[in-house]
């Protein structure tokens, strides 16, 4: 007995050296500091892990979305620095924030055509904006088609990812039908998978695949035909395609301008060109707003209040507000109409470029902002990940055959294109030379 005791006593012992060494490793690696910090060595951390981050020059054609320019860019800072740490929870006690959001909707609104019983939300980003249509399609369907179990929507094969998220968690199947030779929705499809299951059918404008228009108009009907709700993912294009059209450029038409389409994804911070954070829902009639709100009347939680929220945040921050209205104010219609015809001069500018180095060739007629170009006598994707090795972060994909994927700027340093389309014809010709082969990693959408 006293054997075993002692036994017992000797593990109990060398289980606390153990843990008292554990704990003394974790306090070794923990990263809660025990003390309080000071600004100047907390600076210097930060400089340096932002020194390693990729610069905007080096990622402008992949990694990064638009700037407004430097002027406008350090004025938004500015005006996100006059309501830092202010968040908008209500209208009452905060006006400045409610004026913001009214203004920044309003002027979404009159983007995309909007007819006068419209409504534009604001929210964190695309995959939010996609979010609302299948949520609002889904509760409309339940109010007036109660008896679909599981309900259905249907999206070419080139719509993002963010409608099978949506379905995945809202209880909604997504079905994705072949796109047309030209790369397209095929609308014909579409319609030959309609059921009596169907809530909403969805097209791009643009895809982020190819860069290309589906034919909003067609879709619009056939949702018109069979009462479905129509949604346009027009988070590349929804702030540049309106001010491309004025310029003259032939798009297909996608707005509210167009019968039948019910809600658009338009994001701010792609060629809205705000800072990071802002995308906005619309919706044609204010009436569907009912099935987008959440509403928590205050008797259903001991009295504390009402609770209703029209995204998935509760209380937002007021300065990502002011640095999208600063931004939207100081461009206007002149200032976005600049930048359309700056992005198409890129455009141009690339396709010859493209067309000087030997064995590239555009994959696709460029429509919008994306540009993507491939090579049938060498590896493209070899090409892509030595961009990469060199400093210019360059995405890929498959597709039907290996592409670069680009996204156009209306750039302010016209030097910046010179140097990407040296650097390409170097690194082409070393693949072609069989100097550089390919690593096989693939590609990531992030």
């Amino acid at each position: 007995m006293f054997s075993r005791l002692g036994n017992r006593q000797t593990d109990s012992l060398r289980d606390e050296r153990i843990g008292t060494k554990l704990e003394e490793l974790n306090m070794q690696n923990r990263v809660f500091p025990e003390h309080s910090s000071v600004w100047k060595v907390l600076e210097e951390q930060l400089r340096e892990l932002r020194s390693q981050d990729l610069s905007h020059r080096m990622g402008q054609f992949f990694f990064f979305w638009r700037k407004p320019g430097d002027a406008i860019q350090l004025a938004a800072k500015e005006a996100a620095s006059m309501f830092f740490n202010q968040l908008f929870i209500g209208e009452l006690k905060q006006p400045s924030g409610a004026k913001l959001a009214d203004d920044i909707e309003q002027m979404t609104l009159e983007i995309l055509s909007a007819p006068a019983n419209a409504k534009c939300t604001l929210t964190s980003g695309g995959t939010e904006s996609n979010f609302w249509a299948v949520k609002i399609a889904r509760d409309r369907a339940r109010e007036k088609q109660p008896q679909i179990s599981v309900p259905e929507i249907i999206v070419p094969m080139s719509a993002h990812p963010s409608f099978e998220k949506a379905g995945h968690f809202l209880g909604v199947k997504t079905v994705r039908t072949p796109l047309g030779e030209d790369k397209r929705a095929d609308v014909k499809a579409m319609a030959e998978t309609i059921n009596e299951n169907t809530i909403l059918v969805a097209g791009s404008s643009p895809c982020y695949p190819y860069g290309l228009c589906d034919p909003v108009v067609e879709i619009a009907k056939l949702a018109q035909t069979n009462a479905l709700w129509c949604h346009v993912d027009a988070c590349v294009g929804g702030f540049i395609i309106p001010f491309l059209k004025k310029l003259g450029r032939d798009i297909p038409d996608f707005d509210f301008s167009v019968p039948g389409v019910n809600s658009i994804a338009a994001d701010l911070h792609k060629y809205g060109y705000t800072p990071p954070g802002m995308s906005t829902f619309s919706l044609r009639d204010r009436a569907d707003y009912c099935y987008q709100i959440f509403d928590w009347k205050s008797s259903q939680w001991n009295g504390a209040g009402d609770y209703q929220t029209e995204t998935l945040a509760g209380s937002r921050a007021t300065d990502v507000l002011a640095s999208a209205w600063t931004t939207m104010m100081m461009l206007g219609e002149e200032g976005y109409l600049k930048a359309a015809r700056g992005l198409l001069e890129t455009m141009e500018r690339l396709k010859a470029g493209i067309a000087a180095i030997d064995g590239l060739e555009v994959a696709f007629e460029p429509e919008v902002a994306l540009f993507l170009f491939t090579s049938r006598q060498y590896d493209i994707i070899a090409v892509a990940e030595e961009m990469t090795n060199r400093g210019y972060p360059t995405a890929w994909y498959e597709l039907d055959h290996p592409v670069m994927h680009l996204l156009l700027d209306p750039l302010e340093d016209e030097r910046h294109l010179e140097d990407y389309l040296e650097m390409l014809a170097a690194v082409a010709q070393d693949v072609a030379d069989g100097k550089v082969k390919r690593s096989g990693e693939g590609a990531v959408y992030a």
